[in-house]
C-alpha cells in the first residue's frame, strides 16, 4: 500500500519567490541612486514588502487567477505609493522618488509577476508535484464545486467523486485505504455532512493528518474568517484542528523557536558551559 507523499508548498513555490522577489529588490538596489536622498535602501525595500503583505501579492493559493493577481497588483502599488508619500511628508527632503523610476519598478513587478503566474499555471497542468489529488463528496454543492475548479483550469486539482457511502462510518477503513492508494490530500464535503452523526468521523481524518479537510457551501450560505475562499460561486471553508495549521502562524512559532534557541545558546550556555567543564575538571580528575 502506498504511503502520502510529503511535499512541502513553500519548498515548490520558493524559485517563484526568489523570481519575483529577487527581481523587484534588485531593481531597487540598482536604482536607488536615482531615488535616494537620506533614507537607506532598507527603508524603502520594508515599505514594498509591507505593501504586498497587505494585499497577498506573492501568495500562490490554488484559486488563483490572473484577474486576481492583477488586482493585488494594482492594490499593492497604489499602498506602496501612498506610503511613500506619507512618509516623504513626516521626513522632509529624506525620500524622493522619479517618476520614471517608480513606472520602470512597477513595470518590472508587473513582468515578473506575469511570468511567475504563468509559469505556475503551466506547472500545475503539467507537473505532477504541482498537482493535487482531491476526493469530493457527491451532492449538489460538491457537482457546482467540480464545475467550478474545471472553469478555473489552473488550480492543478485531480478530482476524484466519491459516492456518498463511502463517507459512512463502516466504511472508514475503505476511505483511508482509497485516500492512501490515490494519494489523496484534501478532502471536500458539504458543510451540513460534516456534522451528521454518521459521517462527523470524517474529522478524526484532519485531527490525525491523514488529510485536509474543506467544508464546501452555496455562494447563499454566510460564512466568514480568513481560512474562507471562492472556487467561482462555490465557498471554501478548511477545516484547522490546530492554530498552526496557518502557514504564516507555523513560520512565526518556527521563527520565534529559532530566535529563542539561539539567544539561550549565545547568552546562557555561551558561558555556562565552559564554567560546567571547568567545575567539573577541578572538583574529579576529568
Amino acid at each position: 500500500m502506498n504511503t502520502f507523499k510529503k511535499r512541502t508548498p513553500l519548498f515548490l513555490y520558493t524559485p517563484f519567490l526568489l523570481f519575483e522577489i529577487g527581481a523587484a529588490l534588485f531593481f531597487l538596489y540598482v536604482a536607488r541612486g536615482s531615488y535616494e536622498t537620506a533614507a537607506p535602501s532598507s527603508i524603502i525595500v520594508l515599505f514594498w514588502i509591507f505593501s504586498t503583505a497587505v494585499t497577498k501579492l506573492y501568495h500562490y493559493e490554488r484559486n488563483l487567477t490572473y484577474t486576481k493577481q492583477f488586482q493585488r497588483f494594482i492594490f499593492s502599488s497604489a499602498l506602496f505609493l501612498i506610503i511613500v508619500y506619507v512618509a516623504s511628508l513626516i521626513i522632509a527632503n529624506a525620500i524622493s522618488f522619479s517618476i520614471y523610476i517608480m513606472a520602470a519598478f512597477f513595470a518590472v513587478v508587473f513582468i515578473t509577476k506575469a511570468a511567475a503566474v504563468s509559469a505556475l499555471f503551466w506547472l500545475r497542468k503539467n507537473v505532477k508535484s504541482y498537482q493535487e489529488n482531491i476526493l469530493v463528496y457527491e451532492s449538489k454543492t460538491g457537482k457546482q464545486f467540480v464545475r467550478d475548479v474545471t472553469e478555473l483550469k489552473t488550480t492543478g486539482y485531480n478530482i476524484t467523486v466519491a459516492d456518498k457511502q463511502l463517507f459512512e462510518e463502516k466504511e472508514a477503513v475503505k476511505l483511508k485505504e482509497i485516500l492512501k492508494e490515490n494519494e489523496v490530500k484534501s478532502i471536500y464535503i458539504p458543510f451540513e455532512v460534516a456534522f451528521r452523526k454518521s459521517t462527523a468521523h470524517i474529522l478524526i481524518l484532519a485531527w490525525e493528518k491523514e488529510s485536509k479537510l474543506f467544508f464546501m457551501a452555496n455562494y447563499n450560505t454566510l460564512n466568514i474568517g480568513d481560512s474562507l475562499c471562492f472556487f467561482g460561486l462555490t465557498q471554501i471553508v478548511k477545516h484547522r484542528t490546530s492554530p498552526l495549521d496557518d502557514t504564516f502562524k507555523s513560520f512565526i512559532k518556527r521563527f520565534f523557536d529559532v530566535l529563542f534557541s539561539l539567544t539561550v545558546i549565545s547568552v546562557f550556555l555561551s558561558w555556562f558551559v565552559p564554567l560546567l567543564a571547568l567545575v567539573i575538571v577541578l572538583d574529579s580528575k576529568g
